[in-house]
């Protein structure tokens, strides 16, 4: 599945169900921070919602599954949220490649520059690379979502190609 320049399904990057369960594994022992809000938000007191453990344990398999991505990228993480409070575009990476680990069907919702809504993706538990400059959201909920995501500050278009 593929939405314009806003994300797209990468297949090859898939998770069997013991690989999710084992990185859930690790993500539950992983030491989580508050996620900074870049200054040039100028959005003092709030944050995003999101809480990130950068660049943590995780198991050997990780490395040669995502070898590639990994190459490209500025780091890798796991993140947890219940949703976003701010419409935002990310300060910190251009694109990156978001694997769901936890069974949450929260979409996130894409919007143009006039705040209309575009798409909305759900992972189903799949893989995606998502363009990150896109203003998105996610609506809060009660049920934490958990994400590996691999981080990258190359455009959504380079990566695209890398990842052919």
């Amino acid at each position: 599945m593929k939405r314009d320049n806003i994300f797209l399904e990468v297949p090859k990057y898939y998770l069997t169900e013991n690989e999710r369960q084992e990185l859930m594994s690790y993500q539950s022992q992983a030491t989580y921070t508050e996620f900074e809000i870049p200054a040039e938000f100028e959005l003092e007191g709030l944050n995003d919602g999101n809480l990130v453990s950068i660049n943590p344990h995780v198991p050997d398999w990780v490395f040669d599954k995502f070898k590639l991505p990994l190459e490209l990228s500025i780091s890798y993480l796991f993140l947890k949220n219940t949703g976003l409070n701010i419409k935002h575009t990310d300060g910190h990476r251009q694109s990156s490649l978001t694997v769901l680990l936890s069974n949450n069907e929260t979409g996130t919702d894409f919007y143009n520059e006039k705040d209309e809504l575009l798409t909305t993706l759900v992972h189903n538990g799949n893989t995606f690379l998502q363009n990150n400059k896109v203003r998105h959201y996610v609506e809060p909920t009660k049920v934490w979502r958990y994400f590996f995501q691999i981080s990258f500050d190359l455009p959504f278009n380079i990566i695209v190609e890398h990842l052919k």
